[in-house]
């Protein structure tokens, strides 16, 4: 009689050869699931880096323009200029080599001949769209104070005051 099957009886072969078989597959899910999540971590990083580079280099580009853009305004003396004239001024300037449009951004005409008091400024420019970085969505700002022409990046909030300004003033030029 054949030992039958219990307590205490060895595993026959082909119960071996399923649990051999059983432990390659389940190895060889893990290792599947495990390249998986590797690849998705991966693609996940290439992703958050291309978008991070993106919106800083946008950044950069819109500070650097608005920088070039003052320089020509100060040697123009656009603050001297008559109110119907500042606008058509800078959408002439030529715009940097690398960088972005004078139209990109929104004066404050109104503002331009005004001479700030000690600690005061007056905002005379905001980007026209704003800028999505990885850390924050803001605009760069244009202000005169009584030491000169300075620029500023404002998270959006901060900057929905001098956006709406700006729209003002549009709509009275």
């Amino acid at each position: 009689m054949a030992p039958t099957a219990g307590k205490g009886a060895l595993p026959n072969d082909t119960d071996s050869m399923d649990l051999v078989s059983q432990t390659r597959s389940l190895r060889r899910k893990v290792t599947f699931w495990r390249r998986a999540a590797w690849m998705i971590l991966g693609a996940a990083a290439v992703f958050l880096i291309v978008f991070w580079n993106r919106g800083e280099t946008r950044r950069r580009e819109c500070r650097a323009s608005l920088q070039h853009y003052l320089e020509l305004a100060q040697s123009a003396k656009l603050a001297t200029q008559r109110a119907d004239l500042i606008e058509l001024h800078w959408n002439q300037f030529e715009p940097p080599t690398v960088g972005l449009s004078p139209m990109h951004f929104d004066l404050i005409v109104r503002n331009w001949g005004t001479l700030p008091k000690a600690g005061e400024r007056i905002p005379l420019a905001i980007c026209r769209d704003r800028h999505i970085t990885t850390l924050s969505i803001g605009r760069h700002l244009l202000y005169a104070t009584e030491k000169g022409l300075a620029i500023t990046w404002l998270d959006e909030e901060a900057a929905q005051e001098y956006v709406e300004d700006a729209r003002k003033d549009n709509r009275t030029h």
